[in-house]
């Protein structure tokens, strides 16, 4: 008997260790934080498109003469006041919050919400992402608590985006923040030792990338699951009929496909049940299946052609795009290493000489290295050259010729070429020599 209770109770501790590690591992395993950055990147294009096309609105929308004007708000807010009952007061308490509460004048309105603009473009491209991050919520917010007749789905996907991404390192890549610090790496190293290696600019796992891109899955499915729940609850969608219905709204439709109604019987019955029901199957399956990495893929799939349906038939593009953006924080950070990869590397590999005791020389090194995203250089210290790069056909460039060359050849090295022009300066000696051998 008191072995049998044994093996049970070491079962027990060892399920227990078990659970303990599938825990930890599941939300603070530092990963690579590249499809956190990758949705930041679509996040911050959204919120900057949206704002930027609505721009001419804004007076409507949140100014004190809008359509919910500010005596409107006012008595939104206060409304719960009236109430006799304590419970009521509190349930029906509005408590959002908005700048735009506060903020009353026009041209004041107008300034802030350009500056709230100018912060969705650094969100977007990666310039002080920490700080841009959360002007862009609570700038987003402010404007959906104070406009929110205008308030959908879209603007709660976009709200649930901005306040996850505020717990990761959004800019540790794909960003001017990553080129900025890989900048200051690369003079680290030569400072330190007068070379530069790729170790020297590896980019460090995060656990908190990690617990942010959590969030976003486990909401994105719980979107998902109780949307076709609540589909459930709807009649149509049990006769398979509900596709028809949304695909002819008039304030919705893009284009009228009121002509599948003369189709023969059996192509409208095929095309609206399988619309219908496939919208059901995803919607309530995609948190199960989303998990299994066979599996993934197709459930990513489809829930493009989902959102590209519902974009197509009721016109809800900037919706799709939002949730496809949180659907974004399923991929691998080996699949979009390849992508970005296959779609920006370039295929010429050059070697860059460099005389470690010029400072000149040694800062046009690490702008060249911070721009060297795919590992297109490598950096060789001389103690006779000034400057010189060595093509794939062993041709050997200096001055301008050298630059152009890394220009053409490293698609981020516009972004510090003004930076790094200097160190480039043609001289007497300026010019393209064969070199036999050297590679």
């Amino acid at each position: 008997m008191s072995t049998i209770l044994q093996a049970v109770a070491a079962y027990l501790v060892q399920l227990g260790r078990d659970i303990v590690y599938g825990w930890n591992r599941f939300w603070f395993q530092p990963v690579d934080p590249i499809p956190l950055a990758f949705v930041r990147l679509l996040t911050g294009t959204l919120v900057f498109y949206v704002y930027a096309s609505t721009f001419g609105e804004t007076l409507n929308l949140i100014g004190p003469e809008g359509w919910i004007d500010r005596q409107a708000i006012e008595e939104i807010r206060t409304l719960h006041e009236e109430m006799e009952l304590p419970f009521d007061r509190q349930s029906n308490r509005f408590y959002a919050q908005s700048l735009w509460f506060y903020v009353q004048h026009p041209w004041a309105i107008l300034v802030i919400q350009g500056f709230f603009l100018l912060a969705a473009l650094c969100y977007a491209v990666g310039l002080f992402s920490r700080v841009s991050n959360l002007l862009v919520w609570i700038g987003h917010l402010s404007f959906v608590h104070r406009g929110y007749m205008a308030w959908f789905g879209m603007d709660s996907v976009i709200s649930m985006l901005l306040l996850y991404q505020l717990i990761g390192p959004t800019g540790a890549t794909l960003s001017v923040d990553r080129l900025i610090e890989r900048y200051r790496l690369a003079r680290r190293a030569l400072n330190a030792h007068g070379r530069v290696s790729p170790e020297d600019l590896a980019l460090k796992p995060s656990w908190t990338a990690n617990l942010s891109l959590r969030m976003i899955q486990l909401h994105m499915g719980v979107i998902y699951l109780f949307a076709g729940l609540a589909k459930l609850q709807g009649d149509r969608w049990w006769y398979g009929s509900a596709a028809w219905y949304t695909m002819v709204v008039p304030e919705l439709e893009l284009f009228s496909m009121r002509w599948l109604a003369n189709t023969p019987p059996w192509l409208y019955v095929t095309l609206v049940f399988a619309a219908t029901y496939y919208t059901l199957i995803f919607e309530i399956s995609f948190i199960f299946l989303v998990w299994n990495r066979t599996l993934r893929p197709l459930m990513l799939l489809g829930a493009v052609a989902l959102h590209v349906g519902i974009g197509l038939f009721m016109g809800l593009m900037e919706f799709g795009v939002a949730m496809l953006t949180g659907c974004a924080a399923f991929l691998s950070p080996e699949g979009l290493q390849w992508f970005f990869s296959a779609l920006f590397a370039g295929k010429e590999k050059l070697r860059m000489a460099y005389d470690r005791r010029d400072p000149k020389a040694l800062r046009a090194v690490a702008l060249t290295a911070a721009a060297d995203a795919f590992g297109q250089v490598t950096f060789s210290p001389t103690a006779e050259r000034h400057l010189e790069v060595t093509s794939g056909d062993g041709k050997v460039l200096t001055g301008s010729a050298a630059f152009y060359r890394l220009f053409s050849a490293l698609r981020c090295f516009p972004l510090v070429a003004l930076a790094s022009w200097g160190a480039f300066s043609p001289g007497p000696s300026e010019a393209v020599v064969q070199m036999p051998g050297r590679t």
